[in-house]
């Protein structure tokens, strides 16, 4: 069934409510953001199949996936930011194909969708380039390929953060560390109290600095 007006509303209502609470307009989400970010996955995903969106709900939904991503990806919760940019690039294959509407930041969505999966390790992403073939013309194509899969050169995080039990705590463990203590603390001194509230959980997490000895960190 298509989108109600409540659906519009609602999803519009939780936006606001998240942009609400940031600092700044480039501030990134917080743990107290993730239940309306996920009424929100909720509302778009209940949608299926790809068929049954006309033109205005695969419109909506491009940005409303667009926006969970990026939402994800700033909160470094990488494996949900993963799934919406896949859903992201489906959407705009399926406004393509049947409206014969190409969105015009498809480079944009198959860059920042490339990029989410190597940010732990080399991954071809053979599943979006095949949307991406469908998107985008073969230069523009191989051009984001190149940036992503030869160039690309991340940080190197530790991969329990991709684990269900990682993503099932983290959320309650940014909430225990929301003090005005820890946030006055050097970041080097608040890893230290992240991993150590995350070794409560059983999960043994090596942070960022740990990870790259050779780079400065100020």
């Amino acid at each position: 069934m298509p989108y109600s007006q409540g659906d519009i509303a609602r999803i519009t209502e939780l936006i606001k409510e998240i942009e609400s609470r940031k600092e700044h307009p480039n501030a990134a989400p917080t743990y107290k953001d993730v239940p309306a970010l996920q009424e929100i996955d909720l509302i778009v995903n209940e949608q299926l199949p790809l068929q049954l969106f006309d033109r205005d709900m695969l419109e909506d939904g491009i940005g409303v996936m667009r926006y969970l991503g990026t939402s994800y990806e700033h909160m470094w919760r990488i494996p949900y930011a993963i799934r919406c940019y896949k859903r992201l690039l489906e959407l705009q294959v399926e406004l393509l194909s049947r409206f014969g509407e190409n969105d015009e930041n498809s480079k944009d969505d198959y860059y920042i969708a490339l990029r989410a999966r190597n940010y732990y390790g080399k991954d071809s992403c053979e599943d979006l380039a095949r949307l991406a073939k469908k998107l985008l013309p073969e230069d523009k194509r191989k051009e984001v390929e190149k940036q992503i899969l030869e160039d690309f050169r991340p940080l190197k995080h530790d991969p329990v953060e991709l684990t269900p039990i990682y993503l099932s705590v983290i959320d309650e463990v940014e909430r225990r560390m929301d003090t005005d203590e820890v946030k006055n603390m050097h970041h080097f001194q608040r890893s230290d109290v992240r991993r150590r509230l995350l070794r409560e959980y059983g999960i043994e997490w090596r942070p960022v600095t740990l990870l790259n000895p050779g780079v400065r960190f100020d």
